[in-house]
């Protein structure tokens, strides 16, 4: 129970009661380990992980969280409960040893925003392990990692990268087909409605494009020379020449006389 600190067991089959056990603090989440010897809860009132003996009920550690606000963490046991897998609001999950609770290695996950509330694992053998972590972000998705072992003794407890993608959740997949539908609906109205206005619009697309080709038409010419304009170029460059030519043969005698005047 969330506010007042107890968790009780129920029985599957016939929701009997089994056992009721009080903790301190509000309980966000519970797990037993795999051996039924451990019980992880997730304390809202510290914001840690407390590890309880069981069914003894003994406080045994308390491994701090990072996470900034009191909301509810995801954890489980992985690995027939080697390591604890517990969650944040800071877009990673812990991974912790269970029998040092040092933090092994933290999962990144890709959205900021992500608060990891919902954890599960599984093991494919013994040399396959998968953790699979759930969002509460704007954009949830579920995040799933890897890890292989091969068996060598040097190799990390953990895998020090996801080597398995991440597969967006159910409820994003459902958002972004209904904003598909909405766009192509969209698209469809304005199809039927050009379609059904087009009497009235079209003659102003005709006027629009003829403006548009006189005044196309009108720029070539004014851009594109005549074809003739290269000849009276050469015209007037060879009428100047002569010009000029004119005036030397002008000026040079009376150029000469006056210097022939100058007293030596």
């Amino acid at each position: 129970m969330l506010e007042a600190g107890e968790i009780i067991c129920y029985n599957g089959e016939d929701s009997t009661i089994e056992w009721k056990r009080l903790v301190l603090g509000g309980i966000g989440n519970s797990v037993l380990s795999p051996d039924g010897s451990v019980l992880l809860v997730d304390n809202l009132n510290t914001n840690d992980f407390d590890i309880f003996r069981f069914p003894a009920g003994n406080l045994q550690a308390t491994i701090p969280s990072k996470s900034l606000e009191r909301v509810v963490k995801g954890i489980a046991f992985a690995e027939c409960g080697k390591f604890i897998v517990c969650g944040s609001d800071q877009r990673f999950a812990q991974i912790i040893n269970s029998a040092t609770h040092r933090v092994c290695q933290e999962l990144v996950t890709e959205d900021p925003s992500d608060i990891l509330q919902t954890i599960a694992v599984a093991s494919l053998g013994e040399h396959r392990h998968l953790i699979a972590c759930g969002s509460s972000s704007k954009r949830p998705a579920i995040y799933v990692w890897e890890k292989v072992d091969y068996g060598f003794d040097d190799q990390p407890s953990v895998p020090q990268t996801p080597v398995l993608q991440t597969h967006t959740s159910t409820l994003q997949s459902r958002y972004t087909k209904l904003f598909d539908t909405f766009l192509v609906s969209i698209f469809n109205f304005l199809l039927i409605l050009l379609w059904s206005t087009h009497a009235f619009w079209m003659p102003y697309l005709w006027k629009c494009i003829d403006s548009v080709r006189i005044y196309v038409s009108s720029a070539t010419q004014v851009l594109d020379p005549p074809l003739d304009a290269p000849s009276e170029l050469f015209a007037a460059i060879a009428s100047t020449s002569s010009t000029i030519e004119t005036l030397s043969n002008t000026f040079q005698p009376t150029f000469t006389q006056v210097v022939n005047s100058l007293p030596t």
